[in-house]
């Protein structure tokens, strides 16, 4: 029969902030902390509880904004009223979303490592050394069989895979041919900072590429 022995603890905190239209200028932005712990594991099938872990359900930081700047030229704006320059730089504005938050946490298999596992997480982060990966076994004789318990941890915290930071921006101004009837003119440019987002790094200690991040998404 099923019997309910998981468990989770978590603690969160949100914030908001809004700037409606002023002066041609509104401002959305957003902060999501979390905590959380699950209790869902069975490291090895003779375990009486499951145990705890860090949840990959979330992330410990989340930032998020969109922003909308009409530019100051036009009829209705300061500069360039009229002629020309309003006919040119009138109507236009811009508008970004951007997001920040770290990666997901990378999942372990059983392996054999000597020494503090905290030390895993150190020195630096680079794709071709993403983690620590001193004092792992990599010889593939001497690596865990099926029968030996797991002693190693599924996740470790804090060792996260590449996070997100990423800007997305675009520039469009509207004409009013008819009464009903608007032409729309967009110019959007996604990862203005031309970022890659790369994949979790090899976790094999018997592979080559043991500590590298190989690809990107």
């Amino acid at each position: 029969s099923w019997t309910p022995e998981g468990e989770v603890k978590t603690h969160s905190f949100e914030a908001s902030f809004q700037r409606r239209f002023a002066q041609g200028f509104t401002l959305n932005a957003s902060y999501t902390g979390l905590w959380e712990r699950d209790r869902d594991l069975y490291y090895n099938e003779f375990d009486p509880l499951p145990s705890w872990r860090q949840t990959n359900a979330g992330v410990p930081h989340r930032i998020s904004a969109t922003g909308i700047f009409e530019l100051p030229f036009g009829r209705t704006k300061p500069l360039a009223r009229g002629g020309v320059g309003n006919l040119l730089l009138g109507g236009w504005q811009v508008a970004a979303a951007y997001e920040l938050q770290p990666g997901p946490l990378m999942d372990w298999g059983n392996l054999f490592y000597s020494g503090d596992v905290s030390a895993i997480n150190t020195g630096e982060r680079t794709l071709d050394r993403w983690f620590n990966t001193a004092n792992f076994e990599r010889d593939a004789r001497k690596t865990p069989a099926a029968f030996h318990a797991r002693v190693f941890p599924q996740r470790i915290d804090g060792l996260r895979a590449d996070g997100l930071d990423r800007l997305d921006a675009n520039l469009q101004r509207e004409f009013k041919l008819w009464e009903s009837l608007i032409l729309q003119l967009r110019m959007d440019a996604l990862n203005v900072f031309n970022r890659s987002q790369f994949e979790a790094p090899n976790r094999d200690p018997v592979s080559t590429n043991f500590g590298r991040v190989t690809n990107n998404t």
